[in-house]
C-alpha cells in the first residue's frame, strides 16, 4: 500500500502561492518531493465563493495529484521538484480529471464546528450531548 503525506505552507505574504512537501512511501522505501502551487493551479471546485482556497484545500489538491500521478507512473519517476502546473504538460487529461475527483469529495465543514467538536471530545469530558 502506498501512503502520501502532504504538508503545505504559504510561500508569499500576499497569498496565492504555496510550497508543499510530499512524501510517498510504500513497503520498500519512500521518495520526497517539493511542489509549488499558485492560485492559477487551483480548480474552481476548491475555491470558495471569493475565489480563495485554504491550506487544507491545497493539501487535498496536491494529494489527489499524487494519486493521479501514481496511477500512471512509479513514485521514483515523479519529478522531485516541480510546479503543479507542469503536470498538465505531461498528462493532457489532468485538469479535467483532477476537477472531477475533487468535486466528488464532500464539501468542507466550517472550521468553527470542527474546533468545537474537538474541544468537546477532550479526554475526561465525556460524549457530546445530542
Amino acid at each position: 500500500m502506498t501512503g502520501i503525506d502532504v504538508a503545505c505552507v504559504p510561500s508569499s505574504e500576499e497569498g496565492g502561492e504555496w510550497t508543499c512537501s510530499v512524501r510517498v512511501r510504500d513497503e520498500r522505501d519512500a521518495t520526497e518531493h517539493e511542489v509549488s502551487v499558485t492560485e492559477v493551479d487551483v480548480p474552481e471546485t476548491l475555491a470558495d465563493p471569493g475565489g480563495d482556497a485554504d491550506l487544507d484545500d491545497i493539501e487535498r489538491l496536491v494529494r489527489e495529484t499524487f494519486v493521479f500521478l501514481l496511477e500512471r507512473e512509479s513514485k521514483e519517476s515523479i519529478l522531485r521538484r516541480f510546479d503543479l502546473g507542469v503536470v498538465e504538460r505531461y498528462f493532457s487529461e489532468y485538469r479535467a480529471e483532477i476537477a472531477r475527483r475533487l468535486s466528488r469529495c464532500p464539501a468542507r465543514r466550517p472550521r468553527i464546528i470542527a474546533t468545537h467538536v474537538r474541544a468537546l471530545h477532550r479526554p475526561g469530558r465525556g460524549a457530546v450531548p445530542p
